[in-house]
């Protein structure tokens, strides 16, 4: 049902002012079972609505500066690199794809979203994978990865921070 939300709040109001959803309903040409459908939405609305601006645990906060840290470090190494690619051109195309990944990756474990951390978590994964074969072992990208993984699984509050999203 579609009411402009300045009817809404009317209904809301005149409910939550002891009204009778009956009454309510005939003043604004509703069934009772309208009224009470635009009083539990707006109480599941409001309820959702709080839950997604409460601020993120600090596991969560610490995974999104450990990807933050991590995506500076390689995108310093890209453009640190003489030989890299062809030229400036693609170091600054590299560059920019990698912002827009690293970037988008930390707002989405930042806001909770499932994809996102089954990303970081195979991120991670794959950054111990590939830092313990290489030719010359690379402890921070071990620690790295390991770090990554364990904030995203291990914490209850993680757990709970993307199961509810």
């Amino acid at each position: 049902m579609n009411l402009d939300p300045t009817t809404r709040e009317r209904v809301i109001s005149a409910y939550a002012d002891g009204q009778d959803a009956a009454d309510i309903g005939r003043r604004y040409g509703l069934t009772r079972h309208d009224v009470e459908q635009i009083v539990a939405g707006d109480n599941t609305e409001l309820a959702v609505a709080a839950a997604l601006r409460k601020p993120a645990p600090a596991p969560v906060m610490a995974a999104v500066v450990v990807v933050a840290l991590y995506g500076t470090v390689q995108l310093a190494a890209v453009t640190a690199s003489p030989d890299y690619l062809f030229g400036l051109p693609f170091k600054l195309l590299a560059l920019a794809l990698g912002v827009l990944i690293y970037g988008s990756l930390a707002y989405g474990i930042w806001r909770g979203w499932r994809a996102a951390q089954w990303i970081g978590l195979l991120g991670g994964v794959l950054a111990v994978i590939s830092a313990a074969v290489a030719d010359q072992r690379d402890t921070l990208g071990i620690l790295g990865g390991a770090l990554l993984v364990a904030l995203l699984v291990a914490p209850e509050q993680s757990r709970e921070w993307f199961a509810r999203r």
